[in-house]
């Protein structure tokens, strides 16, 4: 049940953020000091989400979780875990340049 409920949600919050979201672009001015203000707002939500879903989700399923993992010698997890911070910080350069 609670899948269900939770696809549910999911299908029908994403949708209704993107109109929240185009609705507020057009309120204000593009440049003035409240649309400055809530953009930069939204845009920490949408971070901080990415982040726990990256930090949650992906690092303790692929590290905790994952029974290979599990019997890897401390140095090929932290290879692993060094590899995983490049790509991080890659892709934070690529959004930095954009």
């Amino acid at each position: 049940m609670t899948p269900n409920v939770s696809a549910v949600v999911y299908g029908v919050t994403i949708p209704l953020g993107i109109a929240v979201g185009l609705a507020v672009q057009t309120m204000y001015p593009p440049n003035s000091s409240k649309n400055l203000v809530i953009n930069a707002i939204f845009n920490f939500g949408s971070a901080g989400v990415l982040m726990y879903t990256g930090l949650v989700e992906f690092m303790a399923r692929g590290f905790l979780f994952n029974k290979q993992m599990q019997t890897t010698p401390v140095k090929g997890v932290g290879i692993a875990f060094a590899l995983m911070c490049l790509g991080a910080g890659m892709m934070a350069l690529l959004a930095k340049r954009i």
